[in-house]
């Protein structure tokens, strides 16, 4: 390999010195060039190269071969300042053409290694197009072998020979072989017709402007572009004989579209969309008896597609197209005209009366009654338009007569109705479809209860004891009819309406008993008894919670899930200090391994939680009895997390000696791998004697022979007695270099403060429950701090310190919490002095935030100190904008070390909180500069915001929710005003844009316990950027100011 590179290199010399001789590179430059052209080399010549080598390599040839031309041109000038002849020092040479060259080789090794991608060789041929090197016609030749199935590569073949290289009967060929091919090809048909009429239109425009003579129009039809004549009579007047020589073209176009029409129809009888286009064609282009031609087609597309909705949709809306060119048009005609497109779809009810037509047709008249999506006011309408609303009404009766009418149907059938202010006839028309063939569609019922619940909770209406029975009776209806799976919304709006009734919401909980009973427990999905158990936890406290889960748990198959979720809440409290709930996790965990002991996930996260809350006994007990119940223990044991290893060494505990020894044989007996090693080091780094030395010293051997441990975990004693030491002698030398070299004392840990500070949690809860007591929107404040500060040079607290950082644009007027941050810091400093930084400080509120408002709870490692300066410059720079897009956002967040998941899921901290009308006004008002609202943004949510945030200076500082649902309580319900086109901010719909983003959205917006778990993992990895541990920083004795 090297052999070939260096030969390579060799054969550049020429073109090098050619470079240096004219002055454009100077030898520094040329080595330089030398040594990025030897590095790309070689990645070519690796085993597998990958598409992203060629491509680099190109791009950079790309790039230098610019300089060079600008270059050339600098010397020129500066040559022709000093008198010499441009010509006589700048002719021609091997360094003019030679890049040009090389990357065409580059492209050729690429197209050949990756034949497949098609991108790759369209790239290829641009090349080629843009340098006009001669090769475009061998490259589509070897394209065209490649893959003569794909269309476009006909196409674009035909399309070169017919722009650039003028030769029609070259395009013509190459169309009809593709054809040939391709006979079920769409866009090879339509593009094939528009050729021959584009040339049809230029010889026509020659014929005119030259005035041949008519006997030769036919012959001359297959004349090629480039093959000129001249015509002494040319500029002769338009006569008689001319004008019949533009008939005659017309009359060729004629039976040029008809074959072409004929042949795509053979080949593609069913393809509508084929139709639709080829008639375009015709109704662009200047025909004789084009009518005649209009109506054959009409007909053969009604006789071919009379049963299809699409076709009478298209067929109705054809008769509003003059509509909606003309503007101007009078309003006679215009009614005129929407009255033929609704006898069309009234005919088309008589041939296909489907769900579908009936949806296409209320579709239609709703784009009639509002054509600009806007809801009027009835009093403000017109007449017709009121004709047309009671037309709407009979359609819609019509749908549900003949029994056409589906869900959605159904609800826009209600909701009309609500528009139209007409309530009560909406409740009969929601109970008349309830009790029919939609009684088991979810969202009418969701519809039907929202509604009644309105109506029974208005300002000025209070439900008595009748009004609580019948809505409860209507949700037991609702219950009983809908799949437990498909009635989350149903079940969540219930137990809110009840949520003051203690008599009604017991019968709502024995009826969700009976239903867990029922349907048994759900693994994925909506789990109904954790929404009870949640419920009653934010209602009523943990006592009233435990008892609801103990109940739905006596229940035959509760399903693993839902122990999951019951111990995630004990765990969530017991992290707080408060045993009972530890002691409930570990029953919790033994009844759920009574029924899934061979689950090797619950096995690890038992025992993952008496390592964080625990103690070395309980957890080493988990760790055997899981060696000893799984049939495959090796999983368990090679786990991928090895919390274990890394919590046991950040805790400096040393176990028992002889479970250590066995610990220890069981990593080196199992695992052999680098990854193993670097994590278990730490641990086995404990060891300072005993009978498991020898085992211990093999392993430490393997680990530095993977050479993957980390250094600073090297921090065993090694001051013994040598002799009785059984390492090999290079071992010792390598270890104690290493040793000598740099240790690192101090890491994050998660029980850092454990002894120093054991109040910090509950001061630090205590304080951020009173701040959001006082204030609801302190929750998100909090949260938007520690993002602010760890965004800028890393978690240091410097956004705490006055001046700098609080000066800047993101934080101006906007960032909020300091005095809250105070507080508890003079707290702190009362328990336990100069102990606890702000910057740990700022991480444990964001926790307590969120996890007081209803959102996941993290294990954070503590030990971070407090940095000494604060930079309005960086944080300008460095925090994300209101209004950035995707790839800038996402490129701020991977310099931090994040990746694009990230970006997704701390977006979704957006679920709670407000923004300021100033960061999202111009997609209100003046989108992208257009004048117009973003046309993305939902309609309703667009008037509501317009209301609130009104084109006006004095409104910039004016709020409106991030969640305008749920604007207190951290839910995924974020990812669903994204996936409605309701999302607040632009950089958070731009999630929507990318298909990356928007599968996580997706899925973030259909499970919430994966958002809460992925959201703590995610502000794990934030709260770790940039910390300063050890002796750097300090501890300030106030978060205002340096010590």
């Amino acid at each position: 390999m090297a052999d070939t590179v260096q030969y390579k290199l060799e054969r550049m010399v020429d073109e090098l010195d050619d470079l240096e001789r004219k002055g454009i590179f100077t030898r520094q430059e040329i080595a330089e060039i030398v040594k990025q052209r030897r590095k790309f080399e070689y990645r070519l010549k690796r085993p597998s190269p990958l598409k992203q080598d060629f491509l680099a390599y190109i791009e950079y040839e790309t790039q230098l071969n610019s300089l060079r031309r600008l270059r050339k041109k600098s010397v020129a000038r500066e040559l022709v300042k000093q008198g010499v002849k441009k010509r006589r020092r700048f002719r021609k040479s091997v360094s003019d053409f030679a890049g040009v060259s090389r990357i065409v080789e580059i492209y050729r090794l690429a197209v050949m290694r990756f034949k497949g991608d098609i991108e790759l060789w369209f790239r290829y041929l641009e090349f080629c197009k843009d340098n006009k090197n001669g090769r475009m016609k061998k490259v589509l030749a070897q394209l065209i072998r490649f893959h003569p199935k794909v269309p476009g590569v006909w196409i674009y073949a035909a399309a070169w020979e017919f722009d650039h290289n003028l030769n029609v009967s070259a395009a013509r060929a190459l169309m009809q072989n593709g054809l040939r091919v391709c006979p079920h090809s769409e866009e090879l048909w339509v593009e094939y017709l528009r050729m021959e009429l584009t040339y049809l239109n230029k010889l026509k425009a020659r014929k005119v402007a030259l005035g041949e003579e008519k006997e030769n129009v036919a012959h001359d039809y297959d004349m090629l572009l480039d093959e000129e004549r001249g015509n002494d009579d040319g500029s002769n007047a338009v006569t008689e004989e001319s004008e019949k020589k533009v008939d005659l073209f017309r009359e060729k176009g004629l039976s040029i579209l008809q074959t072409i029409y004929t042949g795509a129809v053979e080949a593609l009888p069913s393809s509508f969309g084929l139709r639709k286009r080829l008639l375009e064609i015709l109704e662009a282009t200047d025909l004789t008896h084009s009518e005649e031609m209009h109506k054959e087609m009409l007909s053969d597309m009604k006789r071919d597609f009379s049963s299809e909705p699409e076709y009478w949709d298209w067929l109705a809306r054809l008769e509003m197209a003059d509509s909606k060119s003309m503007p101007e048009m009078s309003e006679t005609l215009e009614l005129s005209q929407l009255q033929k497109a609704i006898q069309v779809y009234e005919e088309a009810l008589q041939f296909v009366p489907s769900s579908m037509m009936f949806n296409l047709y209320i579709k239609f008249l709703m784009e009639a009654i509002a054509p600009n999506g806007g809801e009027n006011e009835p009093s403000k309408l017109s007449s017709p338009t009121k004709d047309y609303i009671s037309h709407l009404l009979v359609v819609y009766e019509k749908a549900e007569a003949v029994g056409c009418i589906t869900e959605v149907l159904a609800c826009q059938y209600v909701s009309f109705y609500l528009q139209l202010g007409r309530f009560d006839e909406a409740r009969r028309l929601a109970d008349r479809l309830c009790s029919g063939k939609l009684s088991d569609s979810v969202k009418l019922w969701s519809l039907r209860a929202s509604m009644e619940i309105k109506y029974f909770t208005t300002d000025t209406f209070t439900p008595n004891k009748d009004d609580l029975q019948s809505v409860l009776g209507l949700l037991r209806s609702a219950l009983t009819k809908v799949s437990l799976s498909q009635a989350e919304d149903l079940w969540l709006m219930a137990l809110k309406f009840f949520a003051k009734e203690k008599k009604y919401l017991d019968k709502l909980v024995e009826m969700s008993l009976i239903s867990a009973a029922k349907d048994g427990g759900s693994d994925d999905g909506f789990s109904l008894p954790f929404a009870v158990v949640n419920f009653m936890l934010q209602k009523d406290g943990i006592q009233q919670a435990r008892k609801t889960y103990k109940r739905f748990l006596a229940l035959p198959h509760p399903g693993l899930a839902f122990y999951r979720h019951c111990i995630e809440l004990e765990v969530n409290l017991a992290s707080g200090g408060d045993k009972d709930c530890l002691a409930n996790a570990r029953k919790l965990y033994e009844s759920a391994l009574a029924t899934y002991d061979q689950n090797v996930s619950l096995w690890q996260d038992y025992h993952t939680m008496e390592i964080k809350l625990g103690t070395s006994e309980t957890a080493n007990a988990v760790y055997w009895r899981a060696r000893k119940t799984l049939k495959n223990s090796a999983a368990f044991v090679a786990a991928p997390d090895l919390v274990f290893i890394q919590m046991f060494h950040g805790r400096g505990i040393k176990l028992d000696w002889m479970l250590d020894c066995k610990f220890v044989y069981t990593l080196v007996e199992y695992n052999y791998s680098a990854d193993l090693f670097d994590k278990a080091s730490g641990f086995a780094a404990n060891f300072t004697g005993g009978p498991c030395r020898i085992k211990l010293e093999k392993f430490l051997c393997k680990a530095l022979y993977f050479s993957r441990i980390k250094l600073e975990k090297l921090e065993f004693n090694l001051s013994g007695d040598m002799e009785h030491n059984s390492f090999k002698l290079p071992c010792v030398h390598l270890l104690c270099l290493l040793l000598l070299s740099s240790l690192v004392s101090c890491q994050l840990n998660y029980k850092f403060y454990d002894y120093t500070c054991p109040s910090l949690t509950k001061i630090i809860r205590s304080g951020v429950l009173s701040a959001m007591t006082n204030d609801t929107r302190m929750a998100a404040s909090l949260l938007r701090l520690h993002f602010h500060d760890c965004f800028v040079n890393g978690c240091d607290g410097s956004v705490l310190l006055d001046g700098g950082e609080k000066n800047a644009f993101p934080n101006q007027n906007s960032a909020r919490g300091f005095e809250v941050i105070d507080d508890i810091k003079a707290n702190l400093e009362k328990a336990c002095p100069a102990t606890v930084s702000c910057t740990d400080i700022l991480a444990l509120t964001a926790r307590e935030a969120v996890y007081l408002s209803g959102g996941p709870y993290w294990f954070l490692p503590l030990g971070r100190r407090d940095g000494l300066t604060a930079s309005e410059n960086d944080a300008n720079q460095q925090l994300p904008g209101f209004s950035e897009p995707l790839e800038n956002i996402t490129a701020k967040f991977t310099s931090k070390g994040l990746e694009l998941k990230d970006v997704v899921v701390l977006s979704g901290a957006h679920t709670i909180g407000f923004a300021q009308c100033f960061t999202f006004k111009s997609r209100l008002y003046d989108f992208g500069g257009s004048g117009n609202p973003d046309p993305q943004l939902e309609k309703s949510l667009l008037t509501g915001l317009q209301s609130t945030c009104p084109n006006q200076d004095d409104s910039n500082a004016k709020l409106a929710p991030l969640d305008s649902a749920t604007s207190s309580k951290f839910d995924n319900l974020y990812y669903k005003l994204l996936l409605n086109n309701s999302g607040l901010l632009q950089s958070d719909q731009a999630l929507m844009g990318d298909n990356t983003t928007a599968s996580l959205v997706l899925n973030y917006s259909k499970f919430p316990y994966l958002f809460s778990k992925d959201f703590g993992a995610s502000m794990v990895k934030m709260a770790n950027i940039g910390v300063l541990t050890g002796q750097n920083g300090e501890i300030r004795r106030s978060c205002r100011s340096v010590n």
